[in-house]
């Protein structure tokens, strides 16, 4: 409304940059907020396979199955094998011998690792594991993920 002396009126100030301004530090105190709650959960726990001990499988089971005769050329050392046992085991042998064991075995079940199974069964004609026996403990030990020791006398 116009003055008598003609000026115009001063404006009112309007609320609505204060409602803006308003809304913009509400909604970046919401967006923090969220940001940091969102980085103090825990992450949820990855699948990973569980990890088996290479140093102890080429320490004392892989010398079990050569001492117990698995490597030998009417076993797993013939050339057509499934799973194939050097005599001998140098580095890449090794690494290769090692990833067909692992693909075989459920760690932390020995029971449900075929490997296992096969070993304890007898397979193929072969002899199986001995219940109780050196190399069987030592397996169901290194499948379960605990210490292993060399095996003094046979498997």
């Amino acid at each position: 409304m116009p003055r008598r002396d003609g000026a115009k009126a001063p404006r009112e100030p309007s609320p609505l940059p204060l409602v803006v301004v308003s809304l913009v530090v509400l909604g970046a105190l919401v967006f923090a907020r969220a940001r940091s709650t969102v980085a103090r959960r825990p992450s949820p726990p990855t699948r990973r396979r569980p990890t088996l001990d290479a140093a102890g499988y080429l320490q004392v089971i892989a010398p079990g199955w050569r001492a117990a005769g698995c490597a030998t050329a009417t076993c797993h050392g013939a050339p057509g094998a499934s799973f194939a046992l050097s005599p001998e085991l140098d580095a890449a042998g090794a690494l290769a011998e090692f990833s067909a064991v692992t693909s075989r075995v459920r760690a932390g079940d020995p029971g449900a690792s075929p490997l296992r199974q096969r070993a304890r069964d007898g397979h193929a004609g072969s002899t199986p594991l001995r219940e109780g026996g050196c190399l069987a403990t030592q397996l169901d030990r290194w499948l379960s993920r605990e210490g292993l020791s060399a095996c003094d006398g046979g498997p």
